[in-house]
């Protein structure tokens, strides 16, 4: 009929790989963004690839605009399923700015692609790996964004994200921190708040994921002051040196004993007593030790550096080096 719009073109997914988890593939968030088909997007470099999928900068050619993909190959074990399901329906019900934006998923060809927001100044992992050591008042300023994410996550979203670590924390020219990767994510049941499930990046964990104790919201506390203890030493804290300075190699299951048995790493010498104080209630070997979202963020070392001038010169920096 005249004048009646045709609908947009769909990818045609094979039955074999559609499950009804999967979100729409078609997704429109706000108007902001609508994928439509993959021949919407153009290649222009890799990114980084991991035992997960990869992801890819990629430009939508309808709209100009710089995306990243990450692409995850949709296998039979179900377990991979429902990581990778959980990873679009956490990202799709996410709004926060210190949360990465999720403009959809298509599914093609046995590949699940996840267009997200690109972040150009790459993740806290890269920045630490170009500049080592980050000064207190910066780390200061990247735990009051992550924390401000995390209290999104936990009190309204009721997701506990199981994978805080400096890779998975991203930077903005515009001056963000922002959380990604939600693979592993778990959503907090309110008749049974306590997780079970055993997956993450390992070196990470806190010390009660190793046992049969679950995990709770204060899994990401332990990771969280992990990471900004990492930033403080230009290292990450397990094992410590030994008294030749050498630091031991471990095995998988060694590393989980030595974090379960060890106290918890500290600041290096010369830390303020405020950084110290911040870092001993994130790291309770306890889970019940530790301190909450709310209480972190009225802690005196977060509120002494909410103003993001020094994180901003240091974001201007990092690429320099």
């Amino acid at each position: 009929m005249e004048g009646k719009k045709r609908p947009p073109p769909r990818i045609q997914v094979p039955a074999q790989q559609q499950f009804t988890e999967i979100p729409s593939m078609h997704r429109t968030n706000s108007g902001k963004l609508r994928i439509d088909s993959l021949s919407d997007i153009e290649f222009i470099e890799r990114l980084g690839q991991g035992s997960a999928g990869i992801v890819d900068k990629c430009r939508h050619i309808p709209s100009n605009k710089i995306v990243a993909v990450k692409r995850v190959p949709l296998t039979s074990n179900n377990e991979i399923k429902r990581q990778i399901i959980t990873e679009v329906n956490a990202l799709n019900s996410c709004k926060n700015q210190h949360i990465v934006y999720s403009y959809g998923a298509v599914v093609h060809q046995g590949v699940m692609n996840i267009i997200m927001e690109y972040m150009d100044k790459g993740s806290l992992k890269d920045a630490l790996q170009r500049c080592g050591r980050i000064s207190e008042d910066v780390i200061g300023h990247i735990a009051f964004q992550v924390l401000s994410g995390l209290e999104y996550l936990h009190r309204k979203k009721k997701i506990v994200h199981r994978d805080i670590k400096p890779s998975n924390l991203l930077l903005t020219s515009e001056g963000l921190v922002k959380i990604s990767d939600f693979g592993v994510s778990g959503i907090m049941s309110h008749t049974n708040a306590t997780k079970r499930t055993f997956v993450g990046t390992v070196t990470y964990m806190s010390p009660e994921r190793f046992t049969d104790e679950g995990y709770h919201v204060d899994t990401d506390i332990w990771s969280l002051g992990l990471s900004l203890l990492e930033c403080a030493t230009g290292r990450y804290p397990y094992p410590e040196p030994d008294e030749n300075g050498n630091i031991p190699v471990l095995t998988f299951w060694e590393l989980m004993n030595y974090i379960s048995a060890r106290k918890a790493p500290e600041p290096p010498p010369g830390s303020s007593e405020e950084f110290r104080d911040f870092i001993r209630i994130c790291l309770g070997k306890e889970k019940d030790s530790r301190s909450t979202v709310g209480e972190l963020l009225s802690h005196p070392f977060i509120q002494r550096n909410i103003n993001p001038i020094s994180f901003n010169l240091w974001l201007n920096q990092i690429n320099s080096l």
